[in-house]
């Protein structure tokens, strides 16, 4: 009975409670990845407030994401040893290895979701780059708490190619879903809900952080919904006797580690998020500076990049019966590794706004497809080296190993903000001087392309049923 329930099939409801809880990891995220550089410190002579200083401000992110990286192995680790019962220590009596954690995290980040954007001084001043360390590494800490479990209960859940294929199509569409509500909402809403926007009678008008505070606080609720929505949906499966975990945690670690198909996939992926999230740390800058918009162009930029997002990752399931998923990998990489540096181009075009833009919305369709495809496969890459693992080890690891998936991700971010905003600060972020806004794309993609190159040795996953 035990083995009956632990690899019973799931349903569609819970397919749909992953989509929502992926809602809620991109507005618990996408939020800070997309602006929180931005708002800290934003393009030179534009008229906003500046709160740190434009070489200073990576190192509030970088800070909180080494904070994070710290504490990822040991969330993983605990929440693979932890009882499937409730336990006298937990106040609200949520049974599973998994929910708990996703319970207390969601809430705890709901409130450093809206202090960050709250910092005290208005000026650049030292106390805000302290405030803004502080709050940010707090909030990746207890993200952590419920990202980790969350993405290990999707190869736990599902055991088959086919089964993790389908969980990806949806994990992957709630991600876009995600995204849609973090890159594509906020521009309009940032400046529709920021009163200083409002032209005065004197037809003045001006930026304050009201905007953006008040976005914080309504994506924080929505994320916390979303998380709340997956632990009272999601019934976990018990775990058999010959899965459970007998090593001590610094052994499982070392035992995920030493799987060279994973070191392989973690190289791979490590390369694609620095590419990625550097471009993405330049975003704003870019619109602004390269086709000369403002939040809301970013708005209105991404309503391409969602489509062909979502085009991208509803294609994977079918695309995975006439590919191998080795090359559905390289054909994702590619196809965002050959868009960014079209965005250089696009910025130096001697050509007006209007004619950039539509230019600029036909690359980023591009980007996303590639994106949209990658959302879908990390779900069935890692769980066939989870599988691996567990027929060498005799322990399934589900969350030491998306733990460790999670601490690549946060040390790539860590270099691409380090390489936007060192290349910004050196070369320039403002209209008499923009080259180093321009040079981050072209700079990004040559990550994609050692990516793309590194996974022509990535060994194709055998087929399951």
């Amino acid at each position: 009975m035990v083995a009956d329930e632990t690899h019973k099939p799931l349903t569609r409801w819970e397919c749909f409670a992953f989509l929502m809880a992926m809602i809620g990891v991109q507005l618990s995220s996408e939020l800070f990845a997309q602006w929180g550089t931005y708002f800290y410190s934003p393009s030179g002579d534009t008229g906003r407030m500046v709160y740190v200083s434009i070489g200073l401000v990576a190192f509030i992110f970088m800070a909180g994401r080494v904070f994070d990286f710290v504490t990822d192995p040991f969330i993983g680790a605990l929440s693979d040893n932890a009882s499937q019962k409730p336990g006298k220590w937990r106040i609200v009596p949520i049974s599973g290895r998994r929910r708990p954690f996703i319970f207390w995290g969601s809430i705890l980040m709901t409130v450093t979701g809206i202090v960050f954007w709250y910092p005290p001084v208005a000026a650049e001043s030292t106390s805000n780059f302290i405030f803004g360390t502080i709050v940010m590494s707090i909030h990746w800490g207890v993200y952590t708490l419920a990202y980790i479990p969350l993405l290990a209960l999707a190869p736990e859940m599902a055991r088959s190619e086919k089964e993790r294929m389908r969980l990806g199509a949806w994990i992957g569409v709630g991600m876009i879903l995600g995204l849609v509500m973090a890159a594509l909402l906020p521009g309009a809403l940032i400046a529709a809900l920021d009163p200083a926007r409002q032209v005065s009678e004197s037809g003045e008008s001006g930026f304050s952080a009201v905007g953006y505070q008040r976005v914080a606080i309504l994506f924080s609720f929505v994320s916390l919904f979303c998380f709340q929505w997956f632990v009272w949906v999601i019934k976990e499966r018990p775990i058999s006797r010959s899965e459970a975990l007998k090593s001590q945690v610094y052994k499982q670690l070392g035992t995920a580690f030493k799987v060279p198909t994973f070191k392989l996939y973690l190289a791979i992926f490590f390369l694609f998020y620095i590419g990625l999230l550097a471009n993405q740390r330049a975003l704003p800058y870019w619109v602004e500076l390269g086709i000369g918009g403002d939040e809301g162009t970013v708005s209105e930029l991404g309503i391409p990049f969602i489509i062909t997002c979502l085009a991208g990752a509803l294609a994977c399931p079918w695309l995975i019966k006439k590919f191998a998923l080795k090359w559905l990998v390289v054909i994702a990489l590619a196809t965002i590794a050959v868009g960014m540096p079209l965005m250089y181009v696009i910025a130096e075009l001697d050509a007006d706004s209007s004619a950039k833009f539509r230019l600029a919305c036909i690359v980023y369709g591009l980007k996303g497809i590639g994106l949209g495809m990658m959302y879908v496969l990390v779900t069935p890459l890692i769980g066939d080296i989870i599988d691996r693992s567990a027929e060498d080890s005799g322990e399934r690891q589900e969350a030491v190993f998306n733990a460790m998936h999670a601490m690549m991700v946060k040390s790539a971010q860590v270099i691409g903000i380090f390489i936007a905003a060192q290349m910004m600060s050196q070369f320039g972020n403002s209209s008499e001087k923009p080259l180093g806004v321009f040079l981050v794309a072209p700079v990004s993609s040559l990550f994609c392309i050692a990516a793309v190159i590194l996974t022509f040795r990535y060994p194709q996953p055998p087929k399951t049923k």
